[in-house]
């Protein structure tokens, strides 16, 4: 058994070294994500929207966190951090994190958001967005101070969670509205079309594709319950 008495750092002695050499090289470092989207298909859908002024509330909260997390990078706990009282109107805007984030570090500040106009496309704006967010949302702030609010009365501040659900998109209830069986959720039937071999379980599938009819039209909201 090695002896601390004798003042040696661990990571010098020569079999230690080789093997911690052994393990890098069976097992490199690789990046947490292989593919990356297309971030145009993004934005060629902000620039088909409306003018901000004329978007829903819902709308101008999924563009802006779209384009903070395209602009800046930063991870959805970042976003959610945001205070209205951290940013710093300019020509340039500038946002600054005084929580304690995943990433901190001692000794190392948490990062400064810059933001600057987008001139070429006003619709691609991130500044010309956040102002608008920020004016439609005063009326019913109060004296919350993250940026982030929810779309719905009571307007509570929301967190990274459900920011990071904003942020991937539309979701599949908002394609199809309609009542669904009780203590069901829409995320419920995102599941597989058909069972692998030995599964037992029945599948719960969107109610028109037992009738196999696809609602449209008037028949939008037409949902019978129920399950295969």
């Amino acid at each position: 058994m090695f002896s601390l008495s004798h003042n040696i750092r661990i990571g010098e002695i020569g079999i230690v070294k080789q093997f911690m050499k052994g393990v890098y090289r069976k097992c490199p470092p690789t990046p947490k994500y292989s593919t990356t989207w297309d971030a145009d298909t993004v934005l060629n859908l902000f620039s088909s929207w409306d003018d901000n002024d004329s978007l829903s509330t819902k709308q101008l909260s999924l563009k802006l966190v779209g384009l903070l997390a395209l602009v800046t990078g930063q991870r959805t706990q970042t976003l959610s951090c945001i205070t209205v009282n951290n940013i710093v109107w300019g020509e340039s805007v500038q946002i600054s994190i005084d929580s304690v984030l995943k990433t901190s570090r001692p000794n190392r500040p948490n990062p400064i958001l810059t933001l600057k106009k987008y001139l070429p496309n006003p619709k691609l704006c991130v500044v010309s967005t956040l102002t608008a967010y920020v004016n439609r949302t005063n009326s019913y702030r109060g004296d919350s101070l993250l940026l982030f609010l929810g779309i719905q009365k009571p307007y509570k501040p929301v967190g990274a969670q459900t920011i990071a659900i904003i942020r991937d998109g539309p979701d599949f209830g908002d394609f199809v509205s309609g009542a669904v069986p009780e203590g069901i959720k829409w995320a419920d039937y995102k599941g597989k079309l058909r069972r692998e071999k030995g599964e037992a379980e029945r599948l719960r599938l969107p109610p028109w594709l037992k009738t196999g009819e696809i609602p449209m039209g008037k028949k939008l909201n037409r949902q019978t319950q129920g399950r295969l």
